[in-house]
Order: structure tokens, then sequence, then C-alpha cells
């Protein structure tokens, strides 16, 4: 049952499955979370919940900060009609479940993800990770069940984080078993929302665009090896792209490379991988529970140093067939 297929039995039967003892603890973990999380939503001054808040004020015209599509804000300002309370926490389990059900569609430990650091993490600042993913695995599921316009909406709000949601949405579509014929029903939804938002704010590709070059995003929780060796990480892109390999390994290492060669890719992107069987490598989340220790200098030095041994792990043995073959 733990396996990356477009198997609609299999997807359908994981989803409808009994919760495992894994996934009631990690469920357990992060909604006991949440408690904590009303009770400081209660008291905006205490915590600010940076990143709820960036996407709230987006909502209102103040988008320093904001580095997402803008078919997103009408989302934002709906949740802002609520208490603060209120909307955080809703945000909060849509995260959670996004989560449960991508290591459910994906076929990962879902309960070692639920309490990962990047999960608590995610939970505290008020993240959009889960969801993202959570989204991604709409898309996948709307794809091995032919549900084009359940597809469409979860590629349309996961691509609006594009580093994460956007190239991982463009695999999951090139893997994916029905020919181009049919997939590509899946655009009609994100086309029609990618105008709707250029008719509401017009200028907002400029906008956003000009942002990034003004006020880069915080790096302090980017994983990738581009700060040490720039372009040249991108090479991690080819053996992915060019060997030959099942859809699970590929699709592994593909996000494995986004994650290292990327010139930005924060921690909590990490949940998709999480949500994948990848198995005991989940555990490389919980460098970050060293933060208070070693700093951000240390998570951005030991996350990319296992997240390179899980990418050895695929395409070693690989090579030493091909070798094997040839010699």
């Amino acid at each position: 049952m733990n396996a990356f297929t477009t198997d609609p039995t299999i997807i359908n039967n994981r989803i409808k499955s009994r919760l495992s003892r894994g996934e009631f603890l990690g469920l357990t973990v992060s909604l006991s979370m949440l408690v904590v999380i009303f009770i400081i939503a209660s008291y905006p001054n205490v915590f600010p919940f940076v990143d709820y808040n960036i996407f709230v004020n987006a909502s209102h015209g103040n988008a320093i900060y904001y580095y997402y599509a803008y078919w997103l804000l009408p989302i934002f300002k709906a949740l802002d009609w609520l208490p603060t309370p209120a909307g955080i926490i809703i945000w909060d389990l849509l995260n959670i479940a996004g989560i449960w059900f991508a290591a459910r569609v994906f076929g990962g430990r879902g309960g070692l993800a639920l309490i990962s650091y990047q999960m608590l993490y995610t939970i505290f600042v008020g993240q959009i990770a889960g969801i993202v993913v959570g989204c991604l695995a709409l898309l996948w599921w709307g794809l091995a069940n032919q549900k084009w316009h359940w597809a469409g909406f979860g590629l349309a709000i996961a691509a609006a984080k594009y580093q994460l949601g956007g190239l991982s949405g463009l695999f999951l579509l090139i893997m994916a078993a029905p020919h181009w014929q049919k997939k590509w029903r899946v655009f009609i939804v994100p086309t029609l929302v990618a105008i709707g938002s250029l008719i509401i704010y017009p200028m907002w590709i400029v906008e956003e665009f000009h942002r990034i070059q003004t006020v880069p995003p915080n790096d302090w929780g980017s994983i990738t090896l581009w700060r040490w060796i720039g372009a040249w990480g991108l090479l991690l892109f080819l053996p992915p792209l060019l060997m030959s390999l099942s859809k699970e390994k590929r699709f592994i290492g593909l996000l494995t490379a986004s994650a290292l060669a990327l010139p930005y890719f924060q921690h909590t992107d990490l949940l998709l991988l999480f949500t994948l069987p990848i198995d005991w490598f989940v555990l490389l989340g919980s460098a970050g529970y060293g933060l208070p220790i070693w700093g951000w200098h240390g998570v951005q030095i030991t996350v990319p140093l296992i997240l390179l041994i899980l990418y050895s792990s695929i395409f070693i043995p690989e090579i030493y067939k091909i070798r094997q073959k040839i010699g």
C-alpha cells in the first residue's frame, strides 16, 4: 500500500482506509498544537503569526513580503472577515488536512510528516506549505481518477507557490498516466483563474517581479546549495530527467534536486518530500529541532547533506546497474 502510484483503486482505498497508529499520533500532536495557537492568537502582540499576517495584509493592498500568485488574495480576504484566532485555526486545519491527504495519495508515512519540525513550524507561523502539498495530491488524485477539473483546481492553488507547487505540479503532470489528449483539460481551471486574477489585478506580475528584485525573500530557512555552488547545482536535475527510473524514484529525485539546486527552497517545502514513500528519510526534518542550538546556519548545512544522501541512494544503485550492463 505504501507506493507512489497512478492506480486509482489503490489511491482511493488508501484514502478511505482507517487511521493508522502513526497517523493518529501525528494528528494528535499537530491538532494539539492548534490549542496553543488558539491561545496565542488571542494575544497578537505576543507572536505575530508572520506568514499568515503577510497573506492577510496582501489582501488589503499591503503586499510587501508577498511572493505568491495574486489569485490567492480572495481567499485571504475571506479569512480576514473572521476573527483572527478563527482565521488562523481554519488556515492551520487546512495545512494539517493537506499533509494527511497527501501522504495517503502519495503513499508516504503521514504520521511522521505530521510531527515533523516543518509541519509544526508551518502551523506556528501560518505558512502555506501544507495546503500546497495537499493541492498537489489533489492534482495527482484527479489525474489518476480522470477528474480533470478537480486536478485543475489543485494545480491552480498549488502553482501559486511557484518553486514548490508550480514546478512539482509540472513534474506530476508529465509523469501521470493519461495521454496529453486528455490531460490538457487540467489547464482549463488554472487558465480561467489566472485570467481572472489579471482582470482584477492587471499589473500584479510586474509588481511582484519588481518586489522580488527590491525586497527579496528572507533566505534564512532556504536549504538550497545555490548559496554555496550557484547554478552548478542545476546539474543535479540531469540524472532524474535522463535516466530510466520508476515514477516513484524519478519524482523523489526531481524533488530532491529542486530542494538542492534551485536558487530558493524553504525547509517547510520539504513537506512534499515527506509525504512520499522515502522511509526513514522523513526524519531528516528533525534537524530543524536543533535550530535553537546551531541556528539557521546549521540547518542550511545539515539538511542538504542528508538530502544528498537520499539523492545518492536513488542514483548510485542505478549507475551501478548501468555499469554492470556495459561491463
